[in-house]
């Protein structure tokens, strides 16, 4: 399994403790960056729990977009 990423998670550090973001103002990019984050942290997890099977997870991160032309 591969989850592609992008550096958009660096902007937001992890809430493990309110992943579904109810609590306080609500925005999109923050919310976004939350979610880009989960997703490589879940893939690294995943990663760890595989290795044993020999099956494989692995996280990705683009990085970012190429310039317009």
């Amino acid at each position: 399994m591969i989850f592609v990423s992008s550096s958009g998670m660096y902007g937001r550090r992890l809430h493990g403790d309110e992943p579904q973001y109810l609590r306080g103002t609500y925005r999109g990019l923050t919310a976004c960056a939350r979610t880009k984050r989960m997703q490589v942290v879940l893939a690294e997890e995943w990663a760890r729990a595989w290795r044993a099977t020999g099956s494989s997870c692995t996280p990705r991160i683009r990085a970012g977009r190429r310039p317009r032309v």
